[in-house]
C-alpha cells in the first residue's frame, strides 16, 4: 500500500510539474516577442562580447576561443537565467504555494526544467555547428548528454536552495547577482584552469560547475573522452547533490505555506 501511495504521489507531482512548466512557457511568450528567443540568443551574444574583450583586448592565447568560451558559457547562462528567476519563485507567489501545499518544491523546479529546454536547444545548436565543421566526432556526441544532465541536476539543486533561503531572508536577493559574477570569474570560464593562481585550484576542485565545464570542454572543444572516471564522478556528485538538497528542502519546508 505504501509503495502504491508513493507512486501515486510521484505521478501527481509530475502532472503538476508539467502543468507549471506549460504555464511558465505561456507567461514568457505573453506580450513578448523575445520571451522564447532571448534565453537561446543571450549566451551567443555574451560569447561575442567575451571574445572581443579577452581575445582582441587582452589577447588570451587560446585557439578556437569562441568554441572554448561556449563550453563554459552555455551551462553558466542556464544556471544564471534559472537562479535569477527561481530565487523568488516561492516568496512572491504565496497563493500558489498554499494551493499546491507540500509540493511547493515544484515551483523552483519548474524554473529549472523550463530553463533546461533552452539549455538543450543551445547545446544542440553548438553541437551541430561543431559537427558540421568536423570538430566534434560522432563517437563523443552521445556522451555530451552526461554533462548536460549533471548541469540540470546542479542547477535544480541550487534553485531549491536559494528559493527556500529567500523565503526567510530577502537579503540574499541584494547580493545574489554580485555573488554569481564572482563565482563565474573564479571558475575557469573565460580562461584555462592552468592559468588561474594556485590558490584557486582547491576551490575549483570542489566546485561541481568546474567539473562540468571541464568535461564539456573535453567532449565538445577537444572532441575527446579524456577522463571517463571524471564523467562518472560528475554525474554521481550532481545526483547526490540533487537528492540531498531535495530531501533537505522537503524536511525544512513543512510549514512553508504558512511562512510565505
Amino acid at each position: 500500500m505504501k509503495a502504491a501511495s508513493s507512486q501515486t504521489a510521484d505521478a501527481n507531482r509530475l502532472d503538476v510539474l508539467t502543468t507549471l512548466v506549460q504555464r511558465q512557457l505561456r507567461l514568457r511568450t505573453k506580450r513578448s516577442m523575445l520571451g522564447l528567443v532571448w534565453p537561446i540568443a543571450s549566451p551567443f551574444l555574451l560569447m561575442a562580447l567575451y571574445v572581443f574583450v579577452f581575445r582582441s583586448v587582452f589577447r588570451v592565447p587560446i585557439p578556437r576561443y569562441p568554441d572554448f568560451l561556449l563550453c563554459g558559457l552555455l551551462p553558466w547562462a542556464y544556471l544564471t537565467f534559472t537562479l535569477n528567476r527561481s530565487i523568488t519563485s516561492i516568496s512572491t507567489d504565496p497563493e500558489l504555494v498554499r494551493k499546491i501545499g507540500p509540493r511547493c518544491e515544484l515551483l523552483p523546479l519548474t524554473e529549472a526544467v523550463t530553463g533546461s529546454l533552452y539549455f538543450v536547444i543551445t547545446i544542440a545548436i553548438f553541437a551541430v555547428t561543431l559537427a558540421a565543421r568536423g570538430e566534434l566526432p560522432v563517437t563523443t556526441l552521445p556522451v555530451v548528454v552526461l554533462p548536460v544532465l549533471a548541469t540540470v541536476l546542479v542547477v535544480a539543486s541550487l534553485a531549491l536552495a536559494v528559493s527556500l533561503i529567500d523565503v526567510y531572508n530577502h537579503d540574499v536577493r541584494i547580493v545574489f547577482s554580485n555573488a554569481l559574477t564572482v563565482w563565474f570569474f573564479l571558475l575557469p570560464g573565460v580562461y584555462r584552469a592552468a592559468m588561474a593562481p594556485s590558490g584557486l585550484h582547491f576551490l575549483q576542485s570542489v566546485d561541481p560547475m568546474n567539473l562540468i565545464i571541464g568535461q564539456m570542454r573535453d567532449l565538445m572543444y577537444l572532441g575527446q573522452i579524456n577522463h571517463p572516471e571524471k564523467l562518472v564522478e560528475m554525474v554521481l556528485l550532481a545526483a547526490a547533490l540533487f537528492a540531498g538538497t531535495l530531501w533537505m528542502f522537503r524536511r525544512l519546508a513543512v510549514d512553508l505555506p504558512k511562512d510565505v
